[in-house]
């Protein structure tokens, strides 16, 4: 059973942070050793193919990356609760912060053919509706397989846009190592919800390939997929 609980503010030293309404369960629960490890990619408690083990992981990267916090209450034969802060924006600067984020130049669109690649329904619908306001042609997949299908058919392709948490076999780093070896000249733009991922500490990337983190904006999205084409 999932219970929730009303928003609330509290102060964390001089910000304002907005209290979240706590998710909490009455399920198993889980030990120090487990909760510890309870953000890890890829870290799960379930058996083969049943999780990826990447939700959480990805909860708290787009908390991370919002400057808020995760804080996780659990005990065996308890049930958890998930409780997020995220920084409260004062009341005079959100006009000013939505006009910055919906703010898209013309140089920043194209018609370039873009392959957005993203087992998220609800993300991979969200880049490809934006790209497609954009002026872009979008082709889509849900995974790399379907991916690299696509690529053999369309030679057009200009810019590859993939997460690289992707299940199966080929995540999608691998999948842009693959088709760099195919098609060296194609521009490739990573995603990642984790801020812990080893490619954003790896100091660099090689050339033509680039990454944003989420969460991203229509805003960021528009800016970089423009920045990776221009590369």
């Amino acid at each position: 059973m999932i219970n929730q609980h009303a928003d609330a503010i509290v102060r964390n030293g001089d910000q304002d942070m907005l209290c979240l309404s706590p998710v909490a369960d009455n399920g198993v629960g889980m030990d120090r050793q487990t909760r510890a490890k309870a953000f890890d990619p890829f870290f799960t408690t379930k058996e083969a193919d049943r999780g990826t083990g990447l939700g959480l992981s990805q909860v708290y990267g787009f908390v991370q990356q919002s400057g808020g916090q995760v804080h996780i209450e659990s005990q065996p034969g308890e049930g958890t609760s998930v409780q997020i802060y995220l920084p409260r924006l004062p009341d005079d600067a959100e006009e000013s912060e939505l006009l910055k984020e919906t703010s898209v130049t013309n140089e920043q669109k194209g018609t370039e053919t873009v392959l957005v690649v993203e087992d998220d329904d609800a993300i991979r619908g969200y880049c490809t509706d934006v790209l497609r306001e954009f002026g872009y042609h979008v082709l889509e997949a849900p995974n790399a397989g379907a991916a690299l299908e696509i690529l053999d058919r369309q030679p057009d392709v200009r810019l590859l846009l993939t997460d690289i948490g992707l299940p199966g076999p080929m995540n999608g780093r691998q999948l842009s190592d693959e088709i760099r070896q195919r098609r060296p000249e194609l521009r490739v733009l990573l995603t990642t919800g984790y801020t812990g991922d080893s490619v954003i500490h790896m100091g660099r990337l090689e050339r033509g390939v680039s990454l944003m983190v989420k969460p991203f904006s229509f805003g960021d999205l528009a800016r970089k997929v423009r920045e990776a084409l221009d590369a």
